[in-house]
Formats: C-alpha cells, structure tokens, sequence
C-alpha cells in the first residue's frame, strides 16, 4: 500500500512538471509568434508610409514647378499692367496701349495640381499610418491649401470667362489689333474690366505664393524624414 502512494506521488510529480514545461514552451511560442507578427506589420506599416511620403514629395516637387512658373508669369503680367492703372485712374488712356493690354488679360493661369498620393491615403483609410503627426497635420494643411487655390482660381476663371473674354472678342479685333469703337476706352465698364482683373490677379498670386512657402517647408520635412 505505501508502495503504491509513493508511485502514484512520484507519477503526479513528473506529470506536473512534464505540464508547466510544455505550457513555457506554448507560451513562449506564441509570444515569439506574436512579436515576429508585431514586427512584420510594422515593418510593412513603415515600407507603406515610406511609400507614401516618395509619393508626396514627388507631388509636391511637380506642383511647385508648376507653382513657381505661374508665379514668374502672374508676376509679369501685374508689372505690365502697374502703368495701366494709374493711367486709367489719370483718365488719359492712349488707344495704342489697348494692344498689349489686351494680350496681358486675354489668359489666366490655371495649376493642375498633382495630389494622387493624397487621395489614396486618403480613400484607403492609411492617413495615421503616418507616425508623425505633425508631419500628419503639414500634409493635410496643405492640401487644404490646395482646394483654397482651386476656389480663387474657379472664381478668377468664371470672372474671366464671363466678362473679359466677351468683352475682348467684341471690342477688340485680334487680327489687326484694333478696336472696334476708341470710345470704349473712355467707359466705365472698361475701367472696371481691368481693375477687376488686376485685383483677382493679384489675389491669385498671392495664394500662389502662400502654398509655394507651404511647399517648400512640406517638402523638406518629408525629405528629412525619408532620410531617417
């Protein structure tokens, strides 16, 4: 009888540290097998946003070319026209002056910005897979920014179509550069036409100008991020 106690003690033992052994064994599996899973997604989580950051900085390197061309052509067309509104607040506007006047106001600029990165982000629901916030808040902010270009632009735009361009084709012959009464030179509404299109010009530039610094400051935190 003792000697059945003393092997049925002996057999729980062992069972019992037979048990605890495999149980450390299925917990550090599944610990390991957790952290290696951790690390996986987080590397592909840092592949991911690595991708889109090269995405935006080379969206934001296309549109600040575009930028900085409109801005050096928003730029000149303003130079051009300085003379002209003084001269039309004088009340002395020579008729030889219509020509290049009408050549500066006959076009407007118009970006074609460059945001496919950001949509994606976006329509994928991956924005927080950006780690940095405030890098986070710059990207968003600037796009923002963008859509504040856009309505400018929509509003400059319909202005133009809408009163200066059918003020030009009707007053103004492009083929010999004349107008069709000298008197319209000496009219209100002529003077309203450019002052009008002088300030929305102005307007546009400005923007132009307030997203390029946004730019350039965007794009050098990404690209300082990128080399982390």
């Amino acid at each position: 009888m003792k000697n059945y106690k003393r092997d049925s003690q002996k057999k729980n033992n062992y069972d019992w540290r037979k048990l605890t052994l495999e149980l450390i064994v299925v917990f550090l599996g599944v610990t390991v097998g957790f952290l290696l899973n951790n690390w996986r997604i987080q590397n592909q989580e840092k592949s991911l946003e690595q991708k889109y950051l090269h995405g935006f900085a080379q969206n934001i390197k296309t549109n600040n070319t575009s930028l900085q061309t409109s801005i050096e052509t928003d730029s000149l067309r303003i130079e051009n026209l300085k003379p002209v509104i003084l001269t039309l607040q004088s009340g002395e506007f020579p008729a030889d002056s219509v020509i290049s006047v009408f050549q500066n106001i006959i076009s407007i600029s118009r970006l074609e910005f460059h945001t496919d990165t950001y949509q994606e982000i976006i329509n994928s629901g991956n924005l927080n897979i950006i780690n940095d916030f405030q890098l986070k808040e710059k990207i968003v902010n600037y796009h923002i920014s963008i859509d504040g270009v856009k309505f400018v632009e929509d509003y400059f735009h319909n202005y133009h179509s809408t009163f200066v361009l059918p003020f030009v084709l009707n007053e103004f012959n492009m083929l010999t550069g004349e107008l069709n009464n000298l008197d319209i030179i000496k009219t209100v509404k002529f003077s309203n036409m450019i002052a009008s299109y002088y300030s929305l010009l102005q307007q546009q530039l400005n923007v132009y100008k307030e997203l390029l610094v946004k730019s350039i400051d965007l794009r050098q935190i990404i690209e300082s991020s990128l080399s982390k």
